[in-house]
């Protein structure tokens, strides 16, 4: 663990592996011995693995972590700095009602928050550390505004695509059938695709089947833009076989789209699927 001083990098703290001047550095010098990093540490009242006395400190902090945030969630949400704090919050919560507790702060402010730079973070969190009917908010509110704008923003897409991952298919049901209304433009965008891509790898066989229709329908137009190519790349290894074939030998019997698609970001990979899925003879073909 550790290295005798001549060895040792000059930015690097005697203990802890972190470097000097960082926020988790021990406080002593760089290639201070281990036995002064030790009593450095000590001394500052950090908690450390390598000290097992100060475990009550570090579990005392963990305690009071939703504590330090509680009344100020929104507000911190929106910082880049306390958007770390809520998300730290929510993960080492005492259980799912604090949590929830929590999470109830962000009521009326999530579809502000899913385009926040620094709150989207937070939802994402929420989402993902609270059970679906907990998040059942969330859906609410987006689907109060124009949901297929949030699926398409920079962040908000990122909302919508952990919403998918996370809750059952009864609970997110009209949530997909809003965003898939045209799937062909969903497909194309460049926010959009990924929200696309996450309903071929989750959800039910409806929405997925709707996706590879539009795809089979317009293959060249959806296939000439890197996000149509991504899209049908997450197709070609999500789907039902059945469908990856049916899909693959609309592929090869564009002329030329093969070979166009390799030039184009996201279609190389999709090329080699889409042969994969073919057997030797459709291949020659």
């Amino acid at each position: 663990r550790y290295l005798p001083e001549r060895l040792r990098p000059a930015n690097i703290a005697g203990v802890g592996g972190d470097a000097a001047g960082s926020p988790r550095a021990s406080g002593g010098s760089p290639g201070a011995s281990p036995a002064h990093a030790f009593d450095a540490l000590a001394a500052s009242g950090l908690s450390s693995p390598c000290l097992p006395q100060q475990a009550p400190a570090a579990a005392y902090a963990i305690g009071t972590a939703s504590a330090s945030v509680a009344g100020r969630v929104w507000s911190l949400s929106q910082d880049a700095s306390g958007c770390v704090a809520v998300q730290a919050a929510l993960e080492n919560a005492a259980g799912d009602g604090e949590r929830e507790r929590l999470a109830a702060e962000l009521r009326g402010h999530v579809p502000e928050a899913a385009k926040c730079p620094h709150a989207n973070y937070v939802l994402q969190r929420v989402i993902a550390t609270l059970a679906p009917a907990a998040t059942q908010f969330i859906i609410d509110e987006l689907m109060r505004v124009q949901l297929v704008q949030v699926a398409r923003h920079k962040y908000g897409c990122r909302i919508v695509q952990r919403l998918i991952e996370h809750c059952p298919d009864v609970q997110v049901r009209g949530l997909i059938d809003i965003v898939m209304q045209d799937v062909a433009s969903m497909c194309r965008h460049p926010y959009g695709n990924y929200v696309v891509q996450v309903v071929l790898r989750y959800a039910a066989d409806g929405p997925r089947g709707r996706v590879v229709d539009a795809l089979c329908r317009d293959l060249r137009a959806l296939c000439s833009e890197p996000p149509g190519c991504a899209v049908l790349g997450t197709a070609l290894s999500a789907i039902k076989p059945a469908e990856k074939l049916r899909l693959a030998k609309a592929v090869a019997k564009e002329p030329g789209l093969l070979i166009f698609m390799s030039t184009v970001r996201h279609g190389a990979t999709a090329v080699l699927r889409a042969l994969t899925a073919l057997d030797c003879a459709e291949r020659e073909e």
